[in-house]
């Protein structure tokens, strides 16, 4: 096999030199900067013997978010489908007899590369370690290269076959990982470059075919991939780490400063509060939703199952009627234990509601489910609590939270990235109650906007009172369906798969016009109980 050379890389080299005098860092500027670094398919280095013949174009990504003061840059660069160089040869060939054969080579080569800079972010979520199969090239307490084979496969046809397609195939990746903190700051660097080369040729035992070239020249051995593609690794890792590492020490530097000039103002640590709140009524006609917090007094009772877990260690910690005050509050300091977080250098908690239950037994056969619980899935937070070195807490950051919505000061909303809540936050749950009320308004502001409740009214009689207490059950049949007799309408799902973010809602609003429908044309089909 012709031996195999390693191309030149042509990489772009920034030539910084920057000290804590020099002009503030830019978010653009080291957006650019990453932008830069990220290959195209046409710039990804092959092995000398690749016949390419296409590449797969993909998108470079490269952004900046800035959600609050100490938890205040977040940069990051990717490739966001990773494509590359595709290529294959025809290799035709000729037995001294006359006969022609073909040989097939195929090879395509991969790379793609992230890049993470984070003030505040935990280097135990993104630090990543070498899989068991991984055989370790290079390793020190920041970095690690390695190779890993995953396909290595030969099928040469037995000897009492004149004629046969013989197989290579071989791929492997290799790795380059870089993770550590510059200041405040993790820099996580990681870059995967992917070969795999295949060749199928007929294999004849009583001829010898002569080929226009050697088909095998076009079959990296696992030896050639390791040698080519960890040096392709380390040379991107190697070249974005002393391309941004400059602009990343002269961030932390210049953010370092702002927060020593900060903590010296703060005098006192401010009064950081959780509150747990619970929507549980609509008005059916303005829309108007009524908020209580958790354990306040209603015309029904409920029990609360509700706690905090410390993600590292395991240790959960149940909430009671004792640990909130009456607006459902519950201070940072009273619900985070920082003796787990000094312990375990690890701030990651979850606050989980499991349940809201109701023990009336009306609810219990409306639901079809013997607990009575009226939350329609366990929502959970997903938090950071982050400590200064006074040991108070300075913010939260909520990285997502699920069935459930956040107001940090700004209005409610869904949160699916990290965000941060300096003062704070709200969690606010919708219990099944509240959800029924919410579809019956939806029907009646469509009746309302479309003019129908007021066509029909006039013509018919009609009254919207007439729908708007009709029972839904859950969890009946294999279908929903309206029954005119009962006057009820039967969901064929559970509440909890109803009445979530991207909820299937169709059933509940078809089964509602069917009730419309009896109600407001029942003269004129005399066929719909049939329905």
């Amino acid at each position: 096999m012709k031996r195999l050379l390693l191309p030149v890389f042509a990489f772009v080299v920034f030539l910084l030199a920057w000290s804590y005098d020099a002009k503030a860092v830019s978010d653009d500027e080291m957006v650019n900067a990453m932008l830069n670094l990220l290959p195209t398919p046409e710039t990804i280095p092959v092995p000398s013997n690749f016949e390419v013949n296409y590449t797969y174009l993909y998108q470079r990504n490269a952004k900046a978010t800035r959600p609050g003061e100490a938890y205040s840059a977040v940069f990051y660069g990717s490739i966001s489908m990773p494509r590359g160089m595709y290529g294959g040869k025809v290799i035709w060939g000729e037995t001294a007899d006359g006969r022609n054969y073909a040989a097939y080579a195929y090879q395509y080569a991969k790379l793609y590369v992230d890049i993470l800079i984070a003030k505040g972010w935990n280097i135990s979520w993104w630090a990543l370690k070498p899989s068991n199969d991984t055989e370790i090239i290079e390793q020190d307490e920041t970095h690690w290269i390695g190779f890993d084979i995953t396909n290595d496969y030969t099928d040469i046809p037995p000897s009492n076959y004149s004629t046969e397609m013989a197989t290579w195939e071989r791929g492997a990746f290799s790795i380059a990982h870089y993770c550590d903190y510059c200041g405040d700051y993790l820099f996580r660097i990681y870059v995967r470059y992917q070969l795999y080369t295949s060749l199928r040729k007929n294999y004849i035992h009583d001829a010898e075919i002569s080929y226009e070239e050697n088909p095998d020249s076009y079959l990296l051995t696992l030896g050639e991939m390791k040698s080519f593609g960890t040096q392709i690794v380390k040379n991107y890792m190697e070249n974005i780490y002393n391309t941004l590492y400059p602009l990343v020490k002269q961030l932390a530097g210049e953010e370092e400063q702002q927060q020593e000039e900060q903590q010296e103002e703060q005098e006192e640590p401010k009064e950081m509060n959780i509150t747990f709140l619970m929507e549980y009524k609509f008005d059916i006609a303005t829309g108007k939703s009524e908020i209580v917090p958790f354990f306040e007094p209603l015309s029904y009772t409920l029990e609360y199952n509700f706690s905090v877990k410390h993600v590292a260690t395991g240790v959960e910690r149940y909430l009671t009627f004792f640990d909130l005050d009456l607006d459902g509050n519950i201070s940072a300091d009273d619900l985070f234990d920082k003796s787990l977080i000094n312990a375990t250098n690890d701030n990651r908690f979850k606050i989980i509601i499991h349940h809201i239950s109701i023990p009336d037994k009306t609810w219990k056969e409306k639901l079809n489910d013997s607990s009575g619980d009226l939350l329609p899935a366990i929502a959970i937070v997903h938090c950071m609590p982050v400590l200064n070195d006074k040991g108070q807490y300075t913010t939260i950051v909520i990285e997502k939270a699920i069935n459930c919505w956040i107001d940090v000061g700004n209005g409610w909303q869904i949160i699916e990235k990290p965000t941060e809540a300096p003062n704070g936050f709200k969690i606010k749950v919708r219990i099944i109650p509240a959800w029924e009320e919410l579809m019956r308004h939806c029907v009646y502001r469509f009746l309302q906007e479309s003019n129908f409740y007021n066509i029909v009214s006039d013509a018919n009689n009609f009254d919207f009172n007439k729908i708007k207490d009709i029972p839904i059950l859950y969890y009946r049949g294999r279908t929903a369906a309206y029954d005119p007799y009962a006057d009820e309408i039967k969901l064929s799902q559970a509440a909890g798969d109803l009445y979530r973010k991207n909820g299937d809602f169709d059933a509940i609003f078809h089964e509602f016009a069917h009730a419309i429908k009896q109600h407001a044309y029942h003269y004129v089909d005399g066929d719909l109980l049939c329905i």
